[in-house]
């Protein structure tokens, strides 16, 4: 049996669900996951999805039996699974958000998907959040799918992106002043914000807002 195999078989038996009823859960036979539990096989993408979905985990858990990694997005046959976590970006006041994200789901896209609207992303870094508000309307709908790329942490040149001030999670323009920084919001009837680098945590860069239904 392999270390795999024993993750997954112990995630089984936690959930107290039977290998009968996780087959139809991920949509695949009992022989399956039976195979996964014993080490026979290894999961493929879309059963690794379903697997971290069902059991609130992330891949490099599941895989590596690191439970610290951020959830990572999945890439595999020119299809691009792009974990959709718990977070809830402001377009408005800001919003309390948890600091433990969670996966919610993967949604996936193709990569030319990707190059088309987030050309200078790190594919393997990207998560998606909600957006609420209406500061950034048009661009951004209260209930748009927010793509990020995480691994931009500093922000050196002038883009959308997503910053937590306080307790709150925002998305916004961000231009780089010599005072500073200025965030701007796409609707005009909310006041650009100056502040500093020290004084916000960047969350990523954002790169485009979508219907999470048509996804």
């Amino acid at each position: 049996m392999s270390a795999v195999s024993e993750r997954i078989k112990a995630l089984i038996e936690q959930s107290g669900l039977s290998y009968r009823s996780l087959a139809k859960k991920v949509g695949v036979s009992n022989v399956t996951v039976r195979n996964w539990a014993i080490g026979h096989s290894e999961p493929n993408r879309e059963g690794l999805e379903a697997l971290c979905e069902i059991f609130g985990v992330t891949p490099a858990y599941v895989m590596f039996g690191d439970a610290t990694s951020p959830v990572q997005t999945l890439v595999e046959d020119g299809i691009v699974s792009i974990p959709h976590v718990n977070a809830e970006v402001s377009c408005g006041h800001g919003f309390l958000n948890t600091d433990e994200l969670e996966l919610i789901r993967f949604v996936r896209v193709s990569q030319g998907f990707i190059r088309r609207y987030c050309p200078s992303a790190n594919v393997r870094s990207l998560q998606i959040m909600a957006a609420f508000g209406d500061s950034m309307e048009p661009t951004l709908r209260e209930g748009d799918a927010v793509i990020v790329d995480i691994s931009e942490k500093k922000i050196v040149r002038d883009g959308m992106y997503v910053v937590r001030i306080g307790e709150g999670l925002f998305v916004k323009r961000v231009q780089v002043t010599p005072e500073g920084l200025r965030l701007l919001s796409d609707n005009k009837f909310y006041d650009p914000i100056n502040t500093t680098p020290e004084s916000i945590e960047v969350i990523g860069r954002a790169y485009v807002g979508l219907c999470i239904k048509r996804l």
